[in-house]
């Protein structure tokens, strides 16, 4: 049966096709609307626009200027920490559970920044072997965010402790032993 060119008025974009017997895919440009995005090539049938970078923070790095803003490109991840995406999962995980916004206060300091808010001489910030993370102020969130981190790092042999203004994650100190992965050691 030869198509027919003449179009009924209001079938414009129509996903009727009387030669299909029934619905046809929708003609997005008859429409006037975009059609979708393809499928993402993991997911067959989801569709989204949203783009894992693994070089971007998941866990927000605090950029507040009024002290200096936290460097976290120094911190040593993948040597004395677990890597960084692995470290994120474990903050994420502890925040989520505990309903405290994750971020990022401080991680490597210069000589200079560690003086400035009286650091340790010998603080693991300078070596790249520790980090801090904002809290949130309602204490018994804080004290369950701390809770999920000691959980989470302590096994791997991590101090996490809970300071006035934030929590504070290190490496253990020399005499402390690892879990058996090379890439974790100092």
């Amino acid at each position: 049966m030869p198509r027919t060119k003449k179009r009924k008025a209001g079938l414009l974009g129509s996903t009727y096709d009387p030669e299909l017997g029934g619905a046809s895919p929708i003609n997005y440009k008859a429409l006037g609307i975009m059609p979708p995005e393809q499928e993402g090539l993991l997911s067959p049938g989801f569709v989204t626009d949203i783009k894992y970078d693994p070089k971007a923070y998941r866990v927000p790095v605090n950029p507040d200027p009024s002290r200096y803003p936290a460097d976290m490109s120094e911190v040593r991840f993948g040597t004395a920490l677990p890597d960084r995406t692995a470290v994120e999962d474990m903050i994420l995980e502890a925040s989520s559970i505990s309903k405290v916004r994750p971020e990022y206060t401080e991680g490597h300091r210069t000589e200079g920044q560690n003086k400035l808010v009286g650091g340790h001489p010998e603080s693991k910030h300078l070596t790249g072997q520790a980090f801090d993370l904002a809290i949130s102020g309602d204490k018994s969130k804080d004290r369950a965010y701390v809770k999920e981190l000691k959980r989470l790092f302590e096994p791997l042999g991590f101090s996490v402790v809970l300071k006035s203004d934030h929590i504070h994650l290190q490496t253990p100190p020399p005499n402390v032993d690892l879990l058996p992965n090379s890439s974790w050691g100092n």
